[in-house]
């Protein structure tokens, strides 16, 4: 009789990353565990997509494959209300995208299981979710505000030049700034930054705890202010008062990061964790 791991084996694994081959169909296994944690009884079940495209191929292939999902992606506004009460109440498989996850106030339905899809690949969709992007034809008032308190580390003639009409000489260029280096730069930064109307507020949410340890990137055209690894266990613990690890930025009691490979640490730095347990499903455990 074989020795190898069984459905139970990870049960209580707080990170799993499961690796299969590019194009061998990733979806599925997922799905089926997904599908097991359901029918035990553990609680919800969310699997996470980077896009809403993925999301809905996603759906089509639970449908086909008789296992019971529905689509939580866009608006919360927009979710169905029978749709939510069956992935709380255990009935389906909710299927949604990482921004649903990685924000502010996450209105999922707290899970027994997270289940992320091409985690891989997910890097761009995690990490555009902490940080604010002020572009300036878009709300030139923003980022003059935010210019300002940016002013102690900038030059007299540079924000003269900033501030006014656009100048060849300025305006391709782009500037690495770290506030944290002067604590009172910083403090006002951080005022203005609050400040700021909807949607930067939701976004400065994700990132004022972190402040301290943001890179700020000026240029003539906007102003972008992100951290250099995504605090995602400080949003688990602003969201939903849990930062422990394996919580994937709500009260999941483990995660299933479905990847093509893992090797390199790169899911681990990608995904925010110290340790993520590696399952090749043609073998080992």
């Amino acid at each position: 009789m074989s020795s190898g791991p069984t459905p139970s084996t990870h049960l209580s694994t707080p990170d799993l990353a499961l690796e299969l081959p590019t194009g061998s169909g990733k979806t599925l296994p997922g799905l089926l565990i997904g599908e097991w944690v359901r029918r035990m009884g553990e609680g919800p079940v969310i699997c996470a997509t980077p896009t809403k495209q993925l999301a809905r191929q996603v759906l089509a292939t639970a449908q086909r494959e008789g296992v019971p999902g529905v689509l939580l992606i866009g608006s919360h506004k927009t979710w169905e209300t029978a749709d939510e009460i069956a992935v709380e109440g255990g009935e389906a498989i909710g299927i949604a995208t990482y921004s649903a996850i990685f924000n502010s106030s996450p209105k999922l339905p707290e899970p027994r299981l997270v289940i992320f899809d091409d985690a891989h690949a997910g890097e761009q969709f995690v990490d555009e979710e902490y940080g604010i992007t002020i572009r300036r034809h878009e709300n030139v008032g923003a980022y003059l505000l935010v210019l300002e308190a940016l002013s102690p580390f900038l030059s007299g003639l540079l924000l003269q030049r900033l501030r006014g009409e656009p100048d060849p000489g300025a305006h391709h260029q782009v500037r690495l700034m770290l506030p944290a280096v002067d604590p009172g730069a910083l403090a006002k930064l951080d005022a203005a930054l609050a400040q700021l109307p909807e949607p930067y507020k939701f976004e400065f949410a994700m990132i004022r705890s972190g402040l301290a340890s943001c890179c700020t990137y000026l240029s003539y055209g906007g102003i972008q202010i992100r951290p250099m690894i995504p605090p995602t266990f400080e949003n688990c613990e602003e969201a939903c008062g849990d930062s422990r690890p394996g919580s994937c930025g709500l009260r999941s009691k483990s995660a299933t990061w479905r990847v093509a490979q893992v090797s390199g640490g790169k899911v681990e730095r990608i995904c925010v964790r110290a340790v993520i347990r590696q399952l090749g499903c043609w073998g080992g455990g």
